[in-house]
């Protein structure tokens, strides 16, 4: 993804090029020598050689100037030339994040005392290796058999992230009478160091962060900051003082409760929320939507079958991808022609999808794909 598309590029270089500092090396050289001799030279190829060589180094040397002149840009900034620049505004880079999810303890019986689960419970999958642990003292109440309770895990990293429901059913820390322990849900919110997009939209976002009034683009900004696997945000304020904050993740899966939980916790704190906003966070809702094109290829592109069927797929997946890139966009069926127009596809017959108006808190999804390849045609 190129970082921040709509502001131009710069370059500290000009036009310069490796065969323009060629050309201009020899040239000074010719001057020169017939400034000294009167004489105009051919130039030997050794000291041909010796000037390229030259070139190639001030070259190499202008780049270097070039990009890291770019580090003190947003657009460009990268690795700790991008944590320096975020300083200015009191912003620094995500470390690994802690991965929430719903366990469930359930005992052998149902028991006239209540069943203590103290706070740093911990539980793991087969390998034993990624530890989740309660995050807060629970209790199975008497006559009950089961309780669910939050945990997270003891490291960060998208790995933590890896558990099918029902994988989490060790109890590392035992407890009487508890004879099961199960996730009810897949663990979600576990990232990687936060990369350098999108720490630098953040930083860039960071303009919206203060706020007497819960403003809309704050509200952005903090739901975003919360977690890197939060991809992109709706806000909606249906009636006074109710907030409505959509979420779409990374992986454009739902967020689980656990992780939602720990957003409203996060969004609803003080230095945050305004006092009189009511805030509920949601889910973006899919608005489910198939793929069933039929195209065909010129024959005069026939040596090129093969190479243009393997485009069409990736230009499928593609458009799947952009599709679903953000928060409320349409359907677009013109845009998947043009996809597939581009990469050498001469008819396309679009079945589905067909042009569909998404709702700003909604997202395409799409369910299945069927693509049919028509044959040569000519041109």
């Amino acid at each position: 993804m190129v970082r921040f598309e709509d502001i131009g590029d710069v370059s500290f270089m000009g036009d310069i090029t490796l065969d323009g500092i060629k050309t201009t090396l020899i040239d000074e050289y010719k001057a020169a020598y017939k400034e000294i001799t009167g004489e105009t030279p051919i130039v030997p190829d050794e000291d041909k050689a010796a000037m390229y060589a030259e070139a190639q180094t001030l070259y190499q040397l202008m780049a270097t100037i070039d990009d890291k002149a770019k580090q003190n840009l947003l657009k460009y900034a990268r690795g700790k030339y991008l944590d320096n620049l975020a300083l200015r505004y009191g912003l620094t880079r995500k470390k690994e994040e802690k991965a929430a999810v719903m366990i469930r303890f359930t005992l052998s019986a149902p028991r006239e005392n209540v069943v203590a689960i103290p706070a740093g419970t911990r539980v793991t999958g087969a390998a034993g290796k990624i530890y989740f642990a309660t995050d807060e003292y629970a209790e199975i109440l008497p006559g009950e058999k089961s309780v669910d309770v939050k945990c997270v895990s003891t490291s960060g990293g998208s790995v933590v992230n890896n558990f099918a429901v029902g994988e989490l059913n060790y109890l590392v820390d035992p407890i009487a009478y508890i004879a099961k322990v199960e996730n009810i849900d897949v663990p979600i919110g576990g990232e990687d160091k936060e990369d350098d997009q999108t720490f630098a939209e953040r930083v860039f976002a960071a303009r919206n962060e203060y706020s007497t009034t819960g403003a809309e683009e704050a509200y952005k900004y903090y739901t975003k900051s919360y977690s890197t696997a939060i991809d992109d945000v709706v806000v909606r304020n249906p009636s006074h003082a109710e907030i409505y904050i959509y979420i779409l993740m990374k992986d454009r899966e739902q967020a689980t409760a656990g992780f939602m939980e720990g957003l409203l916790d996060y969004i609803t704190k003080p230095q945050i929320k305004a006092m009189t906003d009511h805030v509920t966070i949601y889910n973006v809702e899919r608005v489910n939507y198939e793929i069933d094109v039929k195209y065909y290829i010129y024959d005069t592109d026939i040596a090129k079958v093969s190479e243009i069927q393997a485009a069409v797929n990736t230009a499928i997946e593609a458009y799947k991808a952009w599709q679903c890139e953000k928060i409320g966009r349409d359907i677009n069926d013109q845009r998947l022609i043009s996809l597939l127009n581009a990469v050498g596809a001469s008819r396309v017959e679009i079945n589905k999808p067909t042009m569909t108006v998404i709702p700003a808190n909604k997202i395409a999804h799409c369910t299945d794909v069927n693509i049919t390849y028509g044959g040569i045609i000519e041109e």
